[in-house]
């Protein structure tokens, strides 16, 4: 019986890194994924960093960067493979990198009036590890600016959102990586690169949606939008009604999100509306507003952006454990794709659990022309998210998500969300990517020659 005693509690509350005699474990945040790097790191600058990264490539090490512990699929872990036989695969140890104390703001640059969206915008040069929540806080206390876009939790570190292709919802906004303007990543050898659209563009485009495996980014510069206020309320509707009205209710609203459960005719949609930056926090007071403890689930609330789009710290700890999948398609293949799918879960209706509670999500946005995004079929085109939840239980999680992985994958060419569960392997990553795969492999090759930021969840979709 092993004795297990914490090197570090909850070092970052989304994930556990304790000690047993196996060594170091990490534990990302649903328990799904585990693994024991060799060393857990905790550098402060650039400089340390660098020297990490050549002390890797030196010694033949992998290095794999965690950010907040969000993701659900691999993508994160510090297993590699060692090619030991021809019908055996081993796996090595890799030291597992965090930049959570590297989680500055360095600059705000103020550019003026954008003409394509009139409004005033300003670029925010950040380290990587910051926290897209504190960081949004920051902008609004500090700077009065906010990030375009975000997900139904503020959690995850800039850089590992955006390195998955993390979003939200709206249907003329993109990707968090969408917003990215320039960067600096360091590869293996420790050389540092710039890239923007100007400079190293075909790096910058593979490092957007990088997943780990080009390099470690140090900086990323982000465009930011003045800060604005949000009207956000939870409508419950009958699915049949949401059906048959979708796309006149994404006509009146952009930013919106709806769900529904399976085997009934119940569904709810949350409408996120901008109102007037003098609008009153609603509800009114010091409990007030869209974090307060009260109002995170109630019919309505007005607040600032990201408060609106997002959750609070107090939310996010007391949050019920889950499971989940995203598939990416375009959008005018969404009530087909649903179709479909609901006809296959007609078919596994009687292994389903009814006490499980399980739920389907449909968000919006638009594509881009990054590499590797899940949504990279070109910039501006209109596009959904499906996604799966199950509460914990693996076994219906499994049942709903590889349906759905199927159906849009093989027949509307969607694309799974790198940082939520997957069974991608390099001949699906082929089937929906086509030639961009050979552009980002040509880019790993450059950076990374000798492995150094491989894993096997890279190695299974990309070799």
């Amino acid at each position: 019986m092993f004795f297990l005693f914490f090197l570090s509690f909850l070092i970052n509350i989304n994930y556990v890194i304790c000690k047993s005699p196996m060594g170091i474990q990490f534990t990302n945040w649903d328990g799904q994924m585990t693994c024991n790097p060799k060393s857990y790191m905790l550098p402060s600058t650039e400089s340390q960093i660098i020297e990490l990264i050549k002390s890797a490539y030196k010694h033949n090490e992998t290095i794999k960067v965690i950010g907040a512990g969000m993701s659900f699929s691999g993508i994160q872990l510090t297993t590699t493979s060692t090619g030991a036989t021809d019908t055996t695969t081993e796996y090595k140890k890799g030291h597992m990198l965090s930049l959570q104390n590297y989680n500055k703001i360095l600059n705000v640059d103020y550019i003026g009036s954008n003409a394509n969206a009139n409004t005033d915008i300003a670029y925010v040069t950040v380290e990587a590890g910051i926290e897209l929540r504190h960081l949004s806080e920051l902008l609004d206390k500090e700077y009065h600016v906010a990030l375009i876009n975000m997900g139904a939790t503020a959690t995850q570190s800039v850089v590992g959102a955006f390195s998955t292709g993390t979003h939200g919802t709206g249907t003329t906004t993109g990707n968090i990586a969408s917003t990215i303007v320039g960067l600096t990543i360091i590869n293996s050898r420790g050389e540092v690169y710039s890239a923007s659209e100007t400079q190293n563009k075909e790096l910058f485009d593979a490092a957007r949606v990088g997943l780990g495996a080009v390099g470690i980014i140090s900086t990323v510069t982000l465009s930011v939008i003045p800060q604005f206020k949000l009207e956000r309320r939870i409508v419950p509707y009958s699915l049949t009604y949401v059906l048959d009205n979708i796309d006149t209710m994404l006509m009146q609203t952009d930013r919106l999100q709806w769900s529904f459960t399976p085997y009934t005719d119940d569904a709810s949609v949350i409408f996120r509306t901008q109102v007037a930056l003098s609008t009153p926090i609603y509800p009114s007071g010091p409990d007030g507003g869209c974090w307060s403890e009260t109002q995170s689930t109630s019919e309505k609330c007005i607040d600032i952006s990201y408060k609106a789009m997002t959750d609070s710290e107090l939310h996010y700890q007391d949050r019920t454990l889950y499971t989940e999948m995203e598939m990416f398609i375009r959008r005018e293949d969404t009530m087909s794709a649903l179709a479909d799918y609901m006809v296959y879960m007609e078919s596994i209706k009687e292994q389903h659990n009814p006490n499980v509670t399980v739920s389907i999500m449909l968000r919006y946005l638009i594509g881009d022309d990054i590499t590797m995004s899940p949504v990279g079929w070109g910039a501006n085109v209109p596009s959904s998210v499906i996604s799966i939840i199950a509460i914990d239980s693996p076994e219906e999680f499994h049942l709903f998500s590889s349906g759905l992985e199927s159906i849009c994958q093989e027949k509307y060419n969607g694309r799974a969300h790198w940082g939520k569960v997957n069974t991608l392997d390099s001949k699906g990553v082929n089937h929906v990517y086509g030639e961009k795969v050979l552009e980002f492999n040509n880019i790993m090759s450059n950076m990374d020659p000798t492995g150094v930021f491989m894993n096997e969840y890279i190695e299974t979709r990309f070799n």
